[in-house]
């Protein structure tokens, strides 16, 4: 089995990596055939498991860009929102699948959604936290749902662990209340900075964007610059000068060591949220080979961008990490506080200069229109999760039958932070010049 520490469904006649989210929301791995039924989902007793508990009120959906099968398994009720694995769709692509997911589950109370990639865990995470944040809109923050999902879907409460499909779920959570959807946010990348990286290390990098989700290369610093790189005089940071890249929309950087190398790390950013720089440390950075490389705890990246003066002018946003407050869902071990990371607030912390007057305004009533985030107080309603009962029988991976649903939604019994996500330390901590021209005027 590839389940690893992912919950499973067990009872007489069925095994399967699959679990509720919620009473109407499923999250499984691969429904495979041939050879990998053996060690995955078999999709015969996928389809038999819907038919028989969700009879002609399931519909299912493949993020697979790498696989797919036959429609007819389904009975044509299954629908591809495809993008590769370990990477992120277009924001664009996440509000479509919430609004199809989103209209199913609003048309018939007994409706209920199946969604899957190949292991069931990330990009499925991804999408079904976003359609949490879709469906209850003003009742839960993107920190709430992927801590939710977390729980829901897995034994170590390790969920949407790539940082970037984090960082996106975040993305959306600004977004889902929109009715502007022109994203278009053109930007030149003037500058790439590794602070305090590993030696020795000769480091290049490409870029990438998104096309069908695919991704696609636009450029390469070893051809563009015959892999010559600058490391600052007075520190160790290598600095990547770019003569002003034009990027857009949602982009890609990979880090290698030399040309032809293994990839360091890589992470997707999204032009729409950037102002003048953006820093990320090891934790926000994807696939980190730490075996192969030290790096140290000081590491960072910084991207360095200046603006594209258009006609129109855009939005910028405010994530300033706040305590989440308790959110009384039902979960298959009890209910349970759900601790916020608040990695992309917390840590993202960027000096932009001063925004005009009409962001200025922006800022201003953006700061006042969302009291839940402000105000760790205000209580957060029971999320009604369906008037359904799905099968009740939910084990572990290790084949243990999970105890029943807590119905008490005061009951609390939040777990220890986990070792293996050690709270990175605070950028911020360390004394700042306070005057107001010094201020940071956003977070990221």
């Amino acid at each position: 089995m590839v389940s690893l520490n992912k919950k499973r469904f067990k009872n007489d006649k069925y095994d399967l990596d699959l679990a509720y989210i919620t009473d109407r929301i499923i999250a499984m791995g691969f429904p495979s055939s041939g050879v990998e039924k053996i060690y995955r989902n078999n999709i015969d007793d996928i389809r038999g498991f819907l038919n028989e508990y969700h009879p002609n009120t399931h519909k299912v959906y493949n993020l697979c860009l790498e696989r797919s099968y036959p429609h007819k398994f389904f009975y044509k009720m299954n629908y591809n929102f495809p993008f590769e694995d370990h990477n992120v769709p277009t924001l664009e692509m996440i509000r479509d699948f919430t609004e199809d997911a989103k209209n199913w589950l609003d048309e018939n109370e007994t409706n209920v959604v199946a969604i899957h990639c190949k292991a069931g865990k990330g990009r499925t995470g991804l999408m079904i936290c976003s359609l949490l944040i879709s469906k209850y809109v003003d009742k839960i923050t993107s920190d709430q749902a992927l801590s939710f999902y977390a729980e829901r879907r897995t034994n170590d409460n390790k969920g949407v662990t790539i940082p970037s499909q984090r960082r996106f779920v975040k993305y959306y959570g600004h977004l889902a209340n929109s009715k502007d959807w022109n994203l278009d946010s053109k930007k030149r990348l003037t500058h790439i900075i590794l602070e305090n990286p590993p030696s020795p290390i000769t480091p290049t990098f490409k870029i990438f964007k998104l096309n069908d989700g695919h991704n696609i290369e636009i450029f390469d610093w070893t051809k563009k610059n015959n892999g010559i790189i600058k490391r600052h005089k007075d520190t160790s940071h290598i600095v990547f000068d770019l003569d002003d890249f034009e990027v857009n929309r949602e982009t890609k950087v990979i880090f290698y060591n030399f040309e032809g190398g293994k990839p360091l790390f890589y992470f997707w950013f999204h032009t729409y949220f950037m102002l003048n720089e953006f820093k990320l440390f090891k934790h926000e950075l994807d696939k980190l080979k730490e075996k192969e490389h030290t790096f140290p705890t000081a590491f960072s990246v910084q991207l360095r961008f200046s603006p594209i003066k258009v006609a129109t002018t855009s939005q910028v946003f405010i994530s300033t990490p706040q305590p989440i407050p308790q959110l009384p869902f039902t979960t298959a071990r009890g209910s349970r506080d759900l601790k916020a990371e608040g990695d992309l607030g917390k840590i993202g912390l960027r000096r932009s200069l001063q925004p005009p007057a009409e962001q200025k305004k922006y800022l201003s009533s953006s700061q006042g229109t969302t009291p839940r985030d402000n105000n760790p107080t205000d209580p957060i309603p029971v999320l009604s999760l369906s008037s359904s009962n799905p099968p009740t029988a939910v084990h572990n991976s290790q084949g243990s039958e999970s105890p029943p649903r807590d119905n008490n939604p005061m009951s609390n019994s939040t777990p220890p932070d986990s070792p293996d996500n050690p709270t990175p330390p605070n950028p911020t901590d360390t004394p700042q010049d306070t005057s107001p021209e010094n201020q940071p005027k956003a977070l990221l």
